[in-house]
């Protein structure tokens, strides 16, 4: 209790000669304070550490090898049979065997040529013949590419007021086989003297045709002459194929008179 008293006044008394001093000596003080007993631990840990690594390498490890496993032998076991005595049989009294007779051999008839077997001969075969027949060349017959052509051209006049008239073209467009053709569009124009009206067009009916007019035109001038200029279709256009079954036209171009 006395020990605990004294070490509690010595305490004090080096905090209050603590509280005394500058703050600059204060600050070094309680850095020394700090930094040594850290710096003995440091030490202490670094110095095991040294002594810990110089053990093991130091330390020698024996490996022992283990033993190997001993082999076992196959044991073979002989039986070998013991010899027992058995009584010997008495002694029997047996007549002797009857005389047995043997029947006497008889010759066995020769074979004659009826009974004899015939003899095969062998005989080739002619070797099969092989007749080469060549097959000839089929050569397709090119279909021709679908397209269309101008199957008609009728021309007709409408009179209208005094001096004028006017001119109406019905047109029927056929396919590669001649039938009627409905969704072409055909393009033209009309020339009066010297003189283009157009173009023109119009659509195909189920039917296959469809008409373009002139429009009014002078009275005067008696005729005109309408041109297909093109036919627009998938399938192609074939001009060199436009016909007219009425010969009033050559399928590609027609007149009609006032």
């Amino acid at each position: 209790m006395a020990s605990l008293s004294f070490l509690t006044e010595r305490l004090k008394s080096i905090f209050r000669k603590y509280q005394r001093l500058p703050l600059r000596q204060r600050i070094i003080w309680l850095a020394v304070a700090v930094l040594v007993p850290m710096a003995s631990s440091l030490y202490c840990l670094g110095a095991s550490a040294f002594l810990l690594r110089n053990h093991l390498l130091k330390a020698k490890v024996t490996l022992i090898p283990a033993p190997s496993p001993t082999p076992i032998l196959p044991i073979s076991i002989t039986l070998t049979p013991t010899a027992t005595s058995s009584p010997l049989p008495s002694p029997t009294a047996t007549s002797p065997p009857a005389p047995t007779l043997q029947p006497t051999p008889t010759q066995k008839p020769l074979p004659t040529s009826a009974s004899r077997k015939p003899t095969v001969t062998a005989t080739h075969a002619p070797s099969p013949t092989l007749i080469t027949t060549r097959t000839p060349n089929l050569i397709p017959t090119p279909r021709p590419a679908p397209s269309v052509h101008i199957g008609d051209l009728d021309g007709q006049s409408v009179k209208l007021q005094r001096g004028y008239w006017k001119a109406v073209v019905t047109i029927t467009i056929h396919d590669g086989t001649h039938a009627a053709l409905s969704g072409v569009t055909v393009f033209g124009t009309f020339h009066q003297n010297g003189t283009s009206v157009g173009p023109f067009s119009c659509r195909t009916d189920a039917g296959g045709t469809c008409s373009v007019d002139s429009g009014q035109l002078l009275a005067k001038q008696g005729k005109t002459t309408f041109t297909v200029t093109d036919v627009s279709t998938p399938l192609g256009y074939d001009p060199t194929a436009n016909h007219d079954p009425d010969g009033d036209s050559d399928g590609t171009s027609t007149t009609i008179s006032k």
